[in-house]
């Protein structure tokens, strides 16, 4: 589980994300994207969301909020330029029930890149 330093926490925080209407879509996630950083070592922070539309199971969802949480700290040790935002939403679509640990992290990496070309 990621550091709560890391995580955002306050219904604020997820309503200025979702405000500044940046995001990355792809078939795995929707990726909300905040403010860039004003300065250099402010701590990036990110939420896993999955929504019963997904599944109505809570194991199920939390689950899938499992493989999300390890796949970005993986990520995020062998890229560390990812960290470049202040706030990331990963918001879970419907393919993620089946999808293993790999296809999951490749989406999130594809996901992030993408993020990177478009708004970087």
């Amino acid at each position: 589980m990621l550091p709560k330093r890391y995580r955002l926490r306050k219904n604020a925080e997820f309503v200025a994300t979702y405000a500044q209407k940046k995001y990355v879509l792809s078939s795995y996630f929707a990726l909300h994207i905040g403010k860039q950083k004003p300065f250099e070592d402010y701590i990036s922070k990110v939420a896993f969301v999955v929504s019963k539309k997904i599944d109505k199971r809570a194991t199920v969802r939390n689950k899938i909020k499992r493989k999300m949480r390890e796949a970005y700290k993986n990520l995020i040790i062998e890229n560390p330029e990812y960290q470049k935002w202040i706030s990331l939403i990963f918001l879970a679509k419907k393919p993620c029930i089946d999808a293993n640990f790999q296809k999951i992290k490749e989406e999130m990496q594809y996901n992030l890149k993408k993020a990177v070309k478009k708004y970087g």
